[in-house]
């Protein structure tokens, strides 16, 4: 069966409370038609749910294939409607400015790249990455002014100035912060920490984003392992990283995940692992998270579900240092 169905259809049983008795979900019955009911448990209510996503450039070669009609996230926003929040890391400012950095790299994006988010279903973006000040502040304030027209929220700390994002969902609330963590430096590491551990004290959830590792490496780093310690142990509930451009894998420390890189979501580069990418399904039950991987590739600048085995290795290759995984699912007890 097309892996979108069974997909979907896992959302779908977690939205109704169902468990297998085995295991939360299993790609082989998901993927089998059949009218037998799937043995279920007491229903949990879910409380929230979230999607994450990695890289979004939309400026250089991206651009002017949206110019042209482009939708780069159409074949990926199917996904969505099952989800409360979708939250990923948008690598650049919005803004009309030429004022920008004289620096190797830089990205800018239009003014229509707000709507093109809200339209898609984006709810929230970090800015906290190494792109983030590309065009100083004028573009970084502009970036604010086109989300806040567009109603995206968003959340960061960069250029000394921290904002972060709070979601109510079902009753519950969530705390997004962000930080360019690729060389932070101790002292504005423990700023961030210490901002981690306030945000930890009035909000029922804490969601991290973290731009840091070495580019195009699939193993996280000690410098990433031990600062995403740090985060958990500052009172994250979730943690999802960025910046390698391509995927590496995660872990489960002191009962929270750690993502390390979910890889690109939208860009234009050609480097072996850079066309492809992970998006994270979070479920939160009052007595489990739930965990959906999707793994995807970038075909034309826009993510499309991998095949069925394909999905399976990704998954594997992720999710190696969580034993008890079951192809892209897995659950930590809260």
């Amino acid at each position: 069966m097309n892996n979108l169905r069974y997909i979907i259809t896992a959302v779908a049983v977690f939205a109704a409370g169902f468990f297998l008795a085995r295991s939360p979900l299993r790609l082989d019955v998901l993927s089998q038609v059949s009218p037998t009911p799937i043995p279920t448990a007491t229903p949990q209510l879910i409380s929230v749910s979230m999607l994450h996503f990695g890289d979004i450039m939309v400026g250089r070669a991206v651009a002017p294939k949206i110019a042209e009609g482009l939708n780069p996230f159409e074949k990926i926003t199917v996904l969505f409607k099952d989800f409360d929040l979708v939250i990923a890391n948008l690598e650049g400012p919005i803004t009309e400015t030429t004022d920008c950095q004289k620096k190797e790299i830089v990205f800018h994006f239009p003014p229509s790249t707000a709507q093109l988010l809200k339209s898609n279903g984006f709810s929230i973006v970090n800015l906290a990455n190494n792109h983030g000040y590309d065009c100083k502040s004028i573009g970084l304030a502009d970036t604010k002014r086109y989300l806040n027209q567009a109603e995206v929220g968003y959340f960061g700390t960069i250029a000394g100035s921290t904002d972060v994002a709070t979601r109510p969902v079902n009753g519950k609330s969530i705390a997004f912060l962000g930080a360019d963590l690729i060389d932070p430096g101790t002292e504005r590491l423990q700023a961030f920490l210490d901002s981690i551990t306030a945000a930890k004290k009035g909000h029922d959830l804490v969601v991290v984003n973290a731009h840091w590792g070495d580019e195009y490496k699939p193993l996280p780093n000690m410098r990433q392992q031990t600062i995403g310690h740090q985060i958990i142990d500052a009172g994250a509930d979730l943690l999802i990283g960025h910046h390698p451009h391509v995927i590496e894998t995660a872990e489960v420390y002191k009962g929270k995940a750690i993502f390390y890189s979910l890889g690109n979501f939208v860009f234009d580069q050609y480097m072996p692992g850079t066309k492809e990418g992970l998006g994270v399904g979070v479920i939160e039950k009052e007595k489990a998270t739930h965990f959906i991987l999707y793994p995807f590739d970038i075909v034309g600048y826009q993510p499309q579900l991998k095949t069925d085995d394909a999905m399976l290795k990704t998954c594997d290759f992720v999710l190696q240092n969580i034993s008890d995984h079951d192809g892209c699912f897995f659950d930590l007890p809260r």
